[in-house]
């Protein structure tokens, strides 16, 4: 439910800051099935923000641990389909499972599921490599 209220009320703003959203190789986002949606992305929200809007199927995505360092927050961003990760760069958050995060992408892209993967935080989805970069706490 909020997923889809900050969804119509993004897409409105869009709507109104951009004079026109174009988009190459809409025809790949549609096609039924998972897919991992590697986008770089200099600006942090506002990428999230379109993908978000131009996907007709909820989009899950991945963000810095960081984000869920309170119940509310982890409530709030889990809701809107945000997956935790503990990144080497910041510091590691209590109650964020990195083991746990890469479970809850296999798991949603065995579903069928999209899932929004921005290219510092993940450049290959395999199990072996899934550490690399992120916190081991396997």
């Amino acid at each position: 439910m909020l997923y889809r209220l900050l969804k119509i009320i993004v897409g409105v703003g869009i709507r109104l800051f951009y004079r026109q959203v174009r988009v190459i190789g809409r025809e790949h986002l549609e096609t039924r099935g998972p897919k991992i949606i590697l986008a770089n992305h200099p600006n942090t929200l506002m990428d999230a923000w379109m993908i978000g809007h131009i996907c007709n199927q909820r989009i899950y995505y991945m963000a810095k641990g960081t984000f869920f360092n309170a119940a509310l927050k982890r409530w709030a961003l889990g809701s809107l389909g945000m997956i935790p990760v503990n990144r080497m760069v910041d510091s590691k958050t209590d109650g964020v499972s990195n083991a746990d995060s890469f479970e809850a992408c296999y798991k949603l892209l065995e579903e069928g599921k999209k899932s929004d993967q921005f290219l510092h935080f993940v450049t290959s989805l395999i199990r072996e490599k899934a550490n690399k970069g992120f916190y081991s706490d396997v």
